[in-house]
């Protein structure tokens, strides 16, 4: 049962090009690791069919992002670059407040992107950005 201290990690095609994922929940390192292992294998699946994913990422619902979830997901961002670089084309993050904005900038300072990524206040100005194929990300 999902609830507001339950993590969970959700994909969903938007449409037939965008995928949404959502987190929500408190995420401890060991679930956070978990849910970004599936993550791996996933993007592994779309190497493997030589696609590319456009994400719009929702990590807003999320209630705790602790330093150690910040830094395993740096570190699995710097570990999984390449495989990032090879089957994400871009990816819209909602930011929605000045909290979550400095925390992605701050993982952003320690695995900077290779794709463009674009922090956006809601699903529809991420809709939007992702849309408009060429337009430049915030990093």
């Amino acid at each position: 049962m999902k609830g507001p201290t339950v993590f969970h990690l959700e994909r969903e095609a938007i449409n037939a090009r965008v995928t949404l994922v959502t987190l929500g929940g408190a995420a401890s390192e060991a679930e956070f690791e978990a849910r970004l292992e599936e993550i791996r294998l996933w993007l592994l699946d779309y190497e493997a069919r030589g696609e590319l994913a456009v994400l719009l990422i929702d990590p807003s619902a999320m209630t705790r992002l602790d330093a150690s979830v910040r830094r395993v997901y740096g570190e699995w961002r710097a570990e999984n670059i390449e495989l990032i670089g090879k089957t994400v084309e871009r990816a819209a993050y909602i930011a929605n407040s000045s909290v979550w904005r400095g925390i992605l900038t701050a993982v952003f300072w320690f695995a900077r992107p290779i794709i463009p990524v674009k922090l956006v206040a809601n699903r529809a100005a991420g809709l939007s950005w992702i849309e408009r194929t060429g337009a430049p990300g915030d990093f």
